[in-house]
C-alpha cells in the first residue's frame, strides 16, 4: 500500500481528487503544480497524520479541502500576485491546525467562519513577510479562535475574530493596526508602533517601545 511504499509526497495536477484514509499513517505533503484554474478535492477526513498542502493564492478558491484528525494539519498559501483571499475563497477549507502565508508580498486575507469548528484555533503565520503588509479579517468566526503571528517592518491591519484570540506582533519598525472583536484577546506587539481598538471584551495587551 502507500504507506508501506514510503510515500510522502504529492505533485499534484489540474482537478485532482484525493482520498486519505484512516489506513495511511505517513506524514504527507501535497503541492498543487496546476497552471491553470483548477478544482481539487483533497479529502482527509479519516487521516491521522499530519498533513501538509502548498497551493498559489490564485488557485485556490474552488477546491474543497479538507484535514485530518490530528493535530498538525497545515495549508501554505503562496501569493501568486492575486493579493487577496476572501472568506468565499476560503469556505470549503476546514480542520486545519495551521494557515501559512509564505513569500513576502502584500497579502490580505478574510477567513471564513467554517474554516474553525466550535472550540477549535487555527494558527494564522504570516512572518514570512518581512517588508510586505498583511491585512487579515476574521470577524467571521465566532465559536473558534485565532493565534496569529506577523513580523518585520510592514504596517500590518489585523481584525481578529469574536473569539478569544492571540496576536504576536514581532514587528521592527511597521505601524500596526489591530481591531479587537468582543473576545478576550491577547496581543504582544514588538517595537513598532501599535494602533489599537479594543472591543468589550477583556484584552490583555503587552506593547513594546512603539507605543
Amino acid at each position: 500500500n502507500a504507506a508501506s511504499a514510503g510515500i510522502t509526497t504529492l505533485a499534484l495536477g489540474i482537478s485532482s481528487t484525493v482520498t486519505i484514509g484512516s489506513g495511511f499513517t505517513n506524514s504527507l505533503s501535497i503541492t498543487m503544480n496546476a497552471t491553470a484554474a483548477t478544482t481539487d478535492t483533497i479529502d482527509a477526513t479519516n487521516y491521522t497524520g499530519a498533513l501538509t498542502l502548498t497551493y498559489l493564492d490564485d488557485l485556490l478558491a474552488d477546491s474543497t479541502l479538507t484535514g485530518g484528525t490530528g493535530s498538525s494539519d497545515k495549508i501554505t498559501i503562496t501569493n501568486d500576485g492575486i493579493e487577496q483571499l476572501t472568506a468565499n475563497d476560503l469556505d470549503t477549507v476546514t480542520k486545519f491546525e495551521t494557515l501559512e502565508i509564505t513569500g513576502n508580498t502584500a497579502m490580505s486575507v478574510t477567513t471564513a467562519g467554517e474554516m474553525i469548528g466550535t472550540g477549535e484555533t487555527l494558527a494564522v503565520d504570516a512572518t514570512s513577510l518581512t517588508t510586505a503588509v498583511f491585512t487579515f479579517n476574521g470577524t467571521e468566526e465566532s465559536t473558534g479562535s485565532y493565534s496569529i503571528s506577523v513580523g518585520g517592518s510592514g504596517n500590518h491591519i489585523i481584525t481578529l475574530g469574536q473569539g478569544a484570540d492571540t496576536l504576536s506582533a514581532s514587528t521592527s519598525t511597521g505601524v500596526n493596526t489591530i481591531v479587537c472583536d468582543d473576545g478576550a484577546n491577547t496581543i504582544v506587539d514588538g517595537t513598532g508602533v501599535l494602533t489599537l481598538t479594543s472591543g468589550a471584551g477583556v484584552d490583555t495587551i503587552t506593547v513594546g517601545s512603539g507605543i
